[in-house]
């Protein structure tokens, strides 16, 4: 494989990042799938292979450097903090990133209900919503390791979506030759 795709889903269950389930009712992602990503992205990670991650895979990304997330509120009120966007919202991007996305802000769609609350060994913030959400990462000294937290699959006909994801097939074209 040349590239490794990590898609949204259901949460990852903390303890794959030391904590405690404190909200039996939310939906967890089957062990089954959280432990090959975990093991998948290590061995990309390792390899210098590239990473796109997607909500779940950002979050995934996050969890294999090391760095774990909180529960955001579902109340769309920003002044009482993070708050689950289901709406599009600005980002401020940097790194990387922000190369490829060719703009320093723009604005992209949310459904999550975590965040990234500790960014894991050489994770970098590669956007920020207003609120301080971490909207994306990038893992230092790696070609390509990006996760996204919002979804650009939704977001096809936009340029900016558009230039992430042909890096990401240039990334892995270039890990292929």
């Amino acid at each position: 494989m040349d590239g490794l795709l990590l898609t949204g889903g259901d949460d990852i269950h903390p303890r794959y990042f030391g904590q405690r389930l404190k909200t039996p009712k939310v939906t967890l992602s089957p062990n089954e799938r959280t432990e090959f990503e975990l093991a998948i992205s290590s061995v990309f990670l390792k390899e210098k292979r590239p990473i796109l991650g997607i909500c779940l895979g950002c979050q995934t990304l996050n969890v294999v450097c090391g760095g774990h997330f909180f529960k955001i509120s579902r109340r769309n009120d920003p002044s009482s903090g993070p708050s689950k966007r289901r709406t599009l919202h600005p980002a401020s991007y940097r790194t990387k990133l922000r190369r490829i996305v060719g703009k320093d802000r723009i604005r992209v769609n949310s459904r999550h209900h975590q965040a990234l609350a500790k960014l894991g060994r050489k994770a970098l913030v590669a956007a920020e919503s207003p609120d301080h959400v971490v909207e994306a990462i990038e893992v230092a000294n790696h070609p390509f390791a990006i996760g996204l937290q919002w979804h650009p699959e939704e977001l096809v006909s936009r340029r900016e979506t558009q230039n992430i994801f042909s890096a990401f097939l240039r990334a892995c074209k270039a890990k292929a030759s």
